[in-house]
């Protein structure tokens, strides 16, 4: 009798244990499924998803290059980028290396250099785009400022050939599809590239000088301060798409996308199609918009959420405000960025990096973002040379290109 008893105590024992043990188990797994979703969110300890980041040299051993603009890899399958110098040249080398050569494929110095007299550190050759079918056609488009008179900015097609060591842009095949007059030499914005839709899309400045003398920003019938949308697909010239905001010409010109801003500086697409631009402020904001078809992004009414003409109580009715803005003691002049899509940084996917040209570098999660919700970047890199562009190879891992950084191309890695 006893025996039995005390054989069910010790299985009661035993039960008590499991239990206690299984709830335990469940208690750990819900505490580290709260802290992971709480990480995932940005609502805990963000910092310390990317305290191991570091940026790099990228193609150790390159020559030091001349206002090193822009970087792409070309999309032909041949691991080769390509980069833009802002005194008209375009110049190649293999991905994986040597990087002791390099290959200048489009020399057009003599019709890019500044003109004498002028502040030429916003004009040149600004921007390039691959056309979508660039495996069959081997067209690229270029927006540059020409070096004679009048004071303009262009964007042309051109044929390129071979690939490799063999790429080559053939100089007497470009076409002028659009010419933009410039009244000052400053604000030519310049990023071209193609979105979701294969349609062209192109960011320019308000024309320069300062506070937008001439309102060009809030003028639908002007070109600039607008990012345009064309087809310059199966076209000698270019289309306008059917649903651009203007397209009949009855209310502004139909080329326009979107107007109100500044100097958009850098801009692209995510995954889902949106398209991210970073806008250069006048003296105390910077701004980073999602720009949507038809949008009035404000300036010169307003500097991001603050007014600029009048300094208060400006009309802000249908202006449309920054998803982020940061003021000058934060930063000069942002340089807008990519939404991360690689591989090698699991934890940053998602997250949308900017820089700013006074050398800091920042990060934000792109879910669940809403105007009520503070968007709160953490910081990639406290300081460092002037960031001029980002860039993104095929795998999707970003790069950061400056004129007086020692390194002028870095790579960001874990």
């Amino acid at each position: 009798m006893k025996k039995a008893r005390l054989y069910f105590i010790l299985l009661w024992l035993v039960s008590l244990l499991l239990i206690v043990t299984a709830c335990s188990d469940k208690s750990i797994d819900k505490t580290n499924q709260e802290f992971l979703e709480k990480q995932v969110s940005g609502e805990e300890n963000t910092e310390s998803l990317f305290n191991t980041l570091q940026f790099i040299e990228a193609f150790p051993g390159l020559p030091e290059f001349s206002r090193p603009l822009a970087l792409f890899e070309i999309p032909n399958g041949s691991r080769w980028m390509l980069l833009v110098l802002q005194g008209g040249e375009l110049v190649t080398f293999p991905k994986e290396g040597p990087w002791t050569k390099v290959h200048v494929v489009h020399n057009q110095v003599d019709r890019t250099k500044p003109k004498e007299g002028t502040a030429w550190n916003e004009e040149g050759l600004l921007s390039l785009a691959f056309a979508p079918d660039f495996q069959k056609s081997g067209s690229i488009y270029l927006y540059y400022s020409p070096a004679d008179n009048p004071s303009r900015t262009v964007l042309a097609r051109l044929k390129t050939t071979g690939q490799g060591a063999d790429f080559r842009v053939d100089k007497t095949s470009e076409e002028i599809l659009l010419t933009i007059p410039q009244p000052y030499p400053n604000h030519n914005g310049g990023t071209l590239l193609f979105g979701p839709d294969d349609y062209l899309f192109l960011g320019i400045g308000d024309g320069g000088a300062s506070g937008d003398p001439h309102n060009n920003g809030q003028d639908p019938w002007s070109l600039l301060g607008t990012i345009l949308r064309v087809d310059v697909n199966n076209s000698s010239h270019y289309k306008i798409p059917e649903d651009n905001p203007f397209a009949d010409g009855l209310h502004g010109q139909p080329e326009i996308w979107a107007w109100g801003l500044r100097n958009p500086w850098r801009m692209n697409f995510d995954t889902e199609g949106n398209l991210w631009v970073g806008d250069v402020g006048q003296n105390r904001i910077e701004e980073i918009n999602i720009v949507e078809k038809g949008h009035n992004y404000g300036w010169n009414t307003m500097e991001g959420s603050l007014c600029f003409s009048p300094e208060v109580n400006c009309k802000t009715e249908n202006l449309t405000l920054p998803i982020y803005e940061y003021d000058h003691t934060e930063g000069c002049a942002v340089t807008g960025g990519y939404v991360y899509k690689g591989e090698a940084i699991q934890n940053l996917k998602g997250w949308y990096v900017f820089a700013d040209w006074c050398g800091k570098i920042w990060a934000f999660s792109t879910k669940n973002l809403s105007t009520e919700k503070t968007i709160e970047p953490i910081l990639l890199r406290a300081k460092g040379r002037g960031i001029v562009s980002l860039a993104e190879d095929s795998d999707g891992e970003l790069y950061f290109l400056s004129f007086t950084d020692s390194f002028q191309i870095r790579k960001l890695v874990p």
